[in-house]
């Protein structure tokens, strides 16, 4: 056997040329470059898709905004939602859509996941909505119960996120919805109504919620 690793084809008795690690190697130092800027494109897409940190305050009630310093700065309306930009025992520090900030009575608004952008659509809907007066707080503060209507957890908690399952024989449904903290449920639906709501959070597929 050569020593050189030299292959000997014995049919033309020429000699082909010397086989070395130095090619494989550089094919497998390409491939794994290729490997870490796909892996590093993919960890930025999902960086980019990932839910916004922001928190967003929405009013239940007309409440008084006050400055840092204590001077009053208006009414915020029912309905209104509002940055959350920090907090203290028994209020929220929010920013106004001038960019002011203002202390807001805690007890006076629900705080949920997200930007006010993406709770606008949901609010919008709220409002354009024939509901009595008390299942509209309820529903503004975000709380569902065993028994809402899909349509009435949609304006609680927005659209799911996606579609679970849908069973047409047994009127059953069930979707993925953000919570008002953040959290992934799974809702199960039974002839068009609300089951109990689930213990703990479910694993959704998707990387951030689509408008609620």
């Amino acid at each position: 056997m050569p020593d050189d690793l030299t292959a000997v084809n014995t049919h033309g008795g020429q000699t082909a040329k010397p086989v070395t690690t130095t090619r494989a190697s550089s094919l497998f130092v390409l491939l794994a470059l290729l490997l870490a800027l796909a892996g590093t494109a993919l960890a930025a897409g999902q960086e980019q898709a990932a839910p916004s940190a922001a928190y967003t305050a929405v009013v239940l009630e007309a409440a008084p905004l006050t400055n840092p310093h204590g001077a009053e700065l208006g009414t915020a309306s029912p309905g209104q939602a509002l940055e959350v930009v920090g907090q203290e025992a028994g209020r929220l520090l929010v920013r106004l859509p001038g960019g002011q900030e203002a202390w807001l009575p805690a007890a006076s608004a629900a705080v949920f996941a997200g930007a006010p952008a993406e709770h606008a659509p949901r609010l919008a809907r709220l409002a354009a909505a024939n509901v009595t007066q008390p299942l509209r707080q309820r529903l503004l503060a975000g709380r569902i119960a065993p028994g809402d209507s899909q349509w009435q957890v949609e304006l609680a908690w927005g659209r799911p996120w996606r579609s679970f399952m849908v069973n047409l024989f047994r009127d059953e449904e069930h979707y993925v919805y953000r919570a008002p903290g953040g959290a992934s449920l799974l809702l199960r639906f039974k002839g068009g109504r609300l089951e109990a709501l689930p213990e703990r959070e479910t694993l959704a597929v998707e990387s951030s919620p689509p408008p609620r």
